[in-house]
């Protein structure tokens, strides 16, 4: 723990400052100079001649890593990359449509970075977009010496993906640039920095449609600049309590299928009781067009036995809103679960006692699951400073619960009641309005390390009403209503992201599953040392039908303690979290990086006292920005509970604190 202890001092030490150029920043640099390009510094309005893209593979040969391993990576086709951009040659330049192009590139998670560059036209004796360039000497000679390095950011984009209606707000990192990518601090990709052509280059460029030979002075070409992520890997997540392995999740994926965006896994996940094999297939953009498809499917096994529990599923098909401009968008989805399901605190399985009787039955909190849920829906776009998101469609579900053999009728009937979510069919019309500003930042080191962020700030809102009733097929009338909304700023460089909700449901004249939640979180600006972090949330919950199992522990938050250590029964949930997170310390291109860390929280039926449980610990962050845009971490915690003194290990690919939407929407799968 010392040595932890010394390495986040060390880090703080040493870690790159905020004014120098990042990651990515280093990277364009390079390729811009590679490419013999001159970038262009004031851009908007000017008529785009012709677009390049420079695809640069995993491995660069000035990184550690060998780059033979590229031979095993497909890079990404160049219309996969051109089917994104919302813009064409012969269009003028328009940066929030630049920008907007940039953030739906980052959001398919198949490349470390995306840049789009405005360049000086080339001249017509250069040779022409599409062909493998060699400047200088022939590949067999000595590499030149890197580029110098440029001061400031590149032109770069600012927001989160539009995909469909958000059922939460997209508040993702950044350095806080709202300047857009022509700001003051910008030199690379809008300060008209000429970078100088090495002796050698070789860089694959792709061209457009040259528009004639209008006056050079008045057109711009541009350069679409992508770095490929490793598509193929193993990907692992794990936690370790008292020398019990009560979870593990390993997936094989190939997030870049044959270059063409598709990704395709397997998936294995290893829980206290159970554990599952299964894959997931995703097509942004099937057979080429505007449709997307998601599949999953996982089989369900006994951990002790190894036989087969159940199995469970999904298939969505639609159009997405891809882009801020776009008006109708559509979704069907269709899903399944046949599992046997289970209450556990930990790897201990929970019981239940028949209240009626004075023995002690301790009764397996066990049952047999079957829920089906079927939905479409259209969707609305409209608005222009601020987006109005109109939602409306059909969606059923059918849920069958109960007890597993082995029990009396009493006892059936006793945990059909206390312990059983009521079996419910529903077939209902709804409505969803979201609003939002289509306002951005970007950081580099909230979710991730070195590598662009997106954030959507300003107001939002999603309000929905739903009306299951038995002219439709339902079980019951009711009436079912939430509303969520919030507001994020990112003052000085800094994130503060504020959100609350209430929701309930109305049947048979009483008012019930209400629900209300209230969220405070941010980070400071970027300080020397690095930023320092808070979240403070409560959910509250009154006459919960579903006796929800309301968890605290290790896995989501309480770092130091076991997984679900503290729970209860359609219970209230309060959490505080407080991080020093250190700036990354770059060995060759590898990102470092320390966090010293308090968590609080507690767990609470009713009106019953609170216990509130502490924690502190220190942790190590990861990234390899060629593998991936999320760090890994390792944190060690210890218990401020009076009952002596224990240390407990997690490990997991993201931050134990998340504080964009992108880690919100990674955790909830």
């Amino acid at each position: 723990m010392l040595g932890a202890l010394a390495f986040v001092a060390l880090a703080a030490s040493t870690a790159h400052g905020e004014d120098g150029p990042t990651y990515e920043d280093q990277r364009l640099t390079r390729a811009l100079a590679e490419g013999g390009f001159t970038v262009v510094a004031a851009p908007e309005g000017r008529p785009v001649r012709r677009i390049h893209f420079v695809r640069h593979d995993v491995l660069a040969e000035d990184e550690p890593f060998p780059t033979f391993f590229n031979v095993f990576h497909a890079l990404t086709h160049e219309d996969v990359i051109r089917r994104e951009l919302l813009f064409r040659e012969g269009e003028p330049w328009d940066q929030p449509r630049v920008d907007e192009t940039m953030r739906n590139l980052r959001a398919l998670s198949i490349f470390t970075i995306v840049r789009v560059v405005a360049v000086e036209p080339r001249d017509p004796e250069e040779p022409p977009p599409g062909s493998i360039e060699s400047v200088g000497p022939p590949p067999s000679a000595p590499a030149d010496t890197p580029p110098p390095r440029q001061r400031g950011t590149a032109a770069g984009g600012q927001g989160a993906s539009e995909r469909g209606a958000p059922a939460a707000p997209p508040h993702e990192g950044s350095r806080g640039d709202r300047s857009g990518a022509c700001g003051a601090e910008v030199t690379v990709g809008c300060g008209g920095v000429a970078p100088r052509r090495p002796e050698r280059a070789n860089v694959i460029v792709g061209g457009g449609v040259a528009l004639g030979r209008p006056e050079r002075a008045d057109v711009i070409d541009v350069v679409v600049f992508t770095r490929d992520l490793w598509s193929i890997r193993v990907e692992t997540s794990f936690q370790v309590t008292d020398g019990f392995l009560d979870q593990l999740a390993i997936t094989l994926i190939e997030r870049n299928l044959a270059g063409a965006g598709k990704q395709a896994a397997l998936s294995f996940e290893l829980l206290p009781r159970t554990f599952s094999l299964g894959d997931v297939f995703q097509d942004p953009r099937l057979f080429g067009g505007s449709l997307a498809l998601t599949q999953t499917f996982a089989l369900v096994f006994n951990r002790s036995s190894g036989l087969p529990e159940g199995s469970r599923g999904t298939v969505a098909i639609g159009e997405p809103l891809r882009d801020l401009r776009q008006t109708w968008g559509w979704e069907a989805q269709v899903g399944y679960e046949d599992v046997i399901g289970r209450q556990l605190s930990g790897r201990e399985l929970l019981t239940y006692d028949v209240p009626e009787t004075n023995a002690v039955e301790a009764i397996p909190r066990v049952w047999d699951q079957n829920i089906l849920t079927a939905s479409v829906q259209l969707r609305y776009q409209a608005g222009t400073l601020l987006k109005h998101r109109l939602d409306g469609g059909f969606a059923g579900s059918d849920r069958a619960l109960s007890p597993r053999d082995g029990l009396t009728a009493d006892e059936a009937e006793a945990f059909r009641r206390d312990v059983l979510p009521p079996e419910r069919r529903q077939l209902y019309p709804f409505i969803r309005w979201t609003g939002f500003t289509p306002e951005y930042a970007t950081f580099v080191d909230l979710a991730s390390f070195g590598l662009t962020e997106d954030v959507r700030l300003g107001p939002w809102w999603v309000a929905q009403i739903a009306f299951p009733l038995e002219a439709f097929g339902s079980s019951d009338d009711a009436l079912f209503w939430s509303l969520s909304a919030g507001f994020i700023a990112a003052p000085g460089g800094g994130l503060v992201d504020l959100q609350g909700q209430l929701a309930g449901r109305l049947e048979q004249s009483r008012v019930i599953d209400q629900q209300y939640t209230l969220r405070l979180r941010g980070a400071t600006p970027r300080l020397a040392i690095g930023r320092l972090i808070a979240n403070a949330s409560y959910e509250g919950r009154r006459r919960d039908s579903g006796r929800t199992l309301v968890t605290l522990g290790g896995d989501n938050g309480l770092r130091g303690f076991a997984s679900q250590a503290l729970y209860g029964f359609g219970a209230s949930r309060m959490r505080f979290n407080a991080e020093w997170r250190t700036p990354p310390w770059i060995i060759a291109s590898a990102h470092l990086g320390g966090v010293l860390f308090w968590d609080g929280g507690a767990v609470w039926e009713g009106d019953a006292d609170i216990d509130f449980r502490q924690s502190v610990g220190l942790g190590l962050r990861l990234l390899f920005p060629q593998f991936n845009r999320f760090t890994f971490r390792f944190d060690l915690g210890v218990p401020l509970d009076g009952d002596g003194f224990t240390v407990l290990a997690t490990f997991g690919s993201l931050q134990a604190v998340p504080l964009t939407s992108t880690e919100d929407a990674t955790l909830s799968q």
